[in-house]
């Protein structure tokens, strides 16, 4: 079985040229202008009968999520982040069904500190699944807290299951909500989602370990 392809390098500007990093705008490719998701996913699925889940996938530029649950419809979602103007990587799903099951299919991101800067790109195995995201059975909003992708690879490389957070954990509570907002609205605008998505900032239970 292949392993995703990982590289260490010292940082070195040349390698990406002095524009690619610097003067990208601020844009995912899942973000729109026109009418948010309106139009584009079935209107049918509301807060009261569907989820969204979301989450910072940390140091990740792109990666696609397969439904996997057979007793859920097939159900494929990509998401594109330019890494300079947004680290986080804030990945909101379109609505799916309660108690389906996404599995992490392909990746590529970079992270980098003072002295060097590592880059991981690949499909990874059905067999290894070494990312799964269990859909709550209710329908509603959920949070999943900021996996690093990094971390995703090794898990994968290692043939291992990466440890994701619970929904809603007390370590992701009302202010990962407050981050996610913005992204959120430009989203799901003049959608029932945004108010969904605004009752449960307004209810959700507030801790004092955030991150």
């Amino acid at each position: 079985m292949k392993k995703l392809f990982v590289i260490l390098t010292a940082v070195c500007v040349f390698l990406f040229g002095s524009a690619s990093f610097a003067k990208e705008p601020r844009v995912s490719k899942i973000e729109t202008k026109d009418k948010s998701y309106v139009g584009h996913y079935d209107e049918s699925m509301t807060p009261e009968n569907s989820c969204v889940i979301f989450f910072f996938f940390t140091g990740t530029q792109k990666s696609t999520f397969r439904q996997i649950n057979p007793r859920c419809d097939i159900d494929e979602q990509t998401f594109d982040f330019n890494l300079t103007e947004n680290q986080m990587g804030t990945v909101i799903f379109k609505p799916c069904k309660p108690g389906s099951r996404y599995m992490l299919t392909y990746i590529k991101g970079t992270i980098s500190d003072s002295r060097t800067r590592t880059y991981w790109e690949g499909s990874l195995s059905f067999n290894n699944r070494a990312m799964v995201i269990d859909v709550p059975k209710e329908p509603g909003i959920y949070c999943f807290g900021q996996p690093w992708g990094k971390d995703v690879v090794e898990a994968e490389n290692a043939g291992i299951p990466y440890d994701m957070h619970e929904p809603d954990s007390s370590k992701y509570n009302k202010r990962a909500y407050k981050i996610g907002f913005k992204m959120f609205k430009q989203l799901y605008e003049g959608t029932p989602w945004l108010d969904a998505y605004i009752e449960k900032m307004n209810t959700i239970e507030n801790t004092t370990n955030p991150w």
